[in-house]
């Protein structure tokens, strides 16, 4: 299923806007691509272009509540304030913990990655002000321990 997902994923953005949809196959985790953020779904989720293209982006190794959810809202409002600010940001495309392969793409075909702008993470922030939770982040992966340290004692 994943497979499949990921090869749909791959012809939209042949359709929509080839030369990106050759380099988003070829993601990997690490890569960096400059984005503009469009739009906050919730507290973890975001709309962002890059290379003239709308790319779903689910924050990696953070987990906000829904927007629906008790702390939701909140969630929501610090992440669009945290945008508001500048919407140019650095995605830093993770790899989703539940597979074996590198794929920077989750089960619903969002690009999973650390967001930055300049030195500050947009995850690392969430968790520091009480609105997230580390999560979805193996303990040996990049960021964990910067993460876990984000944490209010």
């Amino acid at each position: 299923m994943k497979q499949r997902l990921a090869l749909i994923t791959t012809l939209l953005l042949a359709l929509a806007c080839p030369a990106l949809a050759q380099d988003a196959a070829l993601i990997q985790p690490g890569d960096r691509v400059l984005g503009h953020v469009l739009d906050v779904t919730d507290g973890d989720s975001l709309v962002v272009e890059v290379r003239g293209l709308r790319l779903a982006v689910r924050l990696a190794g953070v987990n906000c509540p829904e927007w629906n959810a008790p702390g939701g809202k909140e969630a929501t409002a610090y992440t669009a304030a945290w945008i508001e600010r500048n919407p140019a940001v650095i995605l830093e495309a993770a790899q989703d913990c539940y597979t074996a392969t590198p794929d920077v793409w989750d089960k619903y075909g969002r690009l999973l990655a650390f967001v930055w702008r300049g030195d500050r993470m947009l995850q690392e922030d969430l968790l520091a002000s009480g609105h997230g939770e580390v999560k979805y982040i193996k303990p040996t992966g990049e960021h964990y321990a910067r993460l876990q340290a984000a944490l209010p004692q």
